[in-house]
């Protein structure tokens, strides 16, 4: 596994940056309310004759107009100062989550090498060990230096033993899962570093 983890590929992180960038963008729209739009019109009419009256003329009026926030001013600014706390709060809480998952990855990180250590260790020393033991006993058993109940003795510790590994593989993929998620990445066959 690598030894960065980028945070922004993590499902919770992107969950709460989207929701950061939304509360900043809804700022914006807030402040935008604060200055008043114009409406420009243009309109264009024509008279029609009517006998016995004069022929008029046509015209073309335009319009411009724009509301004018007395009351609502107030009501917009403490929509932002409101906007701006839960801003920050937010940026708080990616910040920490950003920093959570980067140390939940460093002590996963080195759980999953203590374990995959201690089960290289299970495979490669102690099982073949109790294993050796075990047979000897069995092939002394015949000629009658080893009692029966030492013979399965030895069977049992390597029982135990065997237990054991598969417990501390249990963990071990536990372990790989958890760090999978941290990583934001799918599980690969075969794969065990």
């Amino acid at each position: 596994f690598t030894t960065i983890i980028n945070v922004k590929n993590n499902p919770i992180y992107k969950k709460m940056y989207s929701l950061y960038k939304v509360k900043a963008l809804s700022k914006q729209l807030v402040k935008s309310k604060l200055f008043p739009g114009v409406t420009i019109g243009m309109e264009y009419r024509y008279r029609q004759e009517i006998p016995g009256s004069d022929k008029g003329e046509d015209f073309i009026s335009l319009r411009a107009s724009t509301p004018i926030p007395i009351f609502y001013n107030t009501k917009e600014k403490r929509l932002i100062k409101a906007s701006t706390f839960k801003i920050k709060e937010l940026k708080a809480m990616v910040n920490k989550i950003a920093k959570d998952l980067q140390s939940d990855y460093k002590g996963e990180r080195k759980n999953y090498s203590k374990l995959l250590q201690v089960f290289k260790n299970y495979n490669t020393l102690i099982l073949p060990s109790y294993n050796a033991v075990y047979q000897s006993q069995m092939a002394s058993l015949a000629t009658g230096t080893v009692r029966l109940i030492d013979v399965l003795d030895s069977y049992q510790t390597f029982l135990k033993a065997t237990l054991e590994r598969a417990a501390i593989f249990r963990d071990l993929m536990i372990s790989r899962q958890k760090l999978l998620y941290l990583l934001n990445r799918q599980t690969v066959k075969g794969e065990m570093k």
